[in-house]
């Protein structure tokens, strides 16, 4: 697990921006629990929403979509 960790967090000192390291974290994740799909929401504060911003596994395009809070699985954990 710690090299994994350390792996993950390699690959985020070497990206070159925040999308690069976040996707480079998906992936990561991705494979050490060797899972079918691994994505990141971030929140935004001024409208609530939960926004999409890196996946492995999912369908690239969505990224940037929102949910409320409260909707759907995401939307509950949260």
């Amino acid at each position: 697990m710690l090299d994994t960790l350390r792996r993950i967090s390699q690959a985020l000192n070497n990206a070159s921006d925040l999308n690069d390291g976040l996707s480079a974290a998906v992936r990561g994740v991705k494979e050490r629990l060797a899972v079918d799909a691994c994505s990141v929401y971030l929140v935004d504060d001024s409208s609530t929403s939960l926004v999409l911003v890196a996946t492995d596994g999912f369908d690239p395009r969505t990224i940037g979509s929102q949910f409320e809070r409260g909707e759907g699985l995401v939307g509950l954990v949260v």
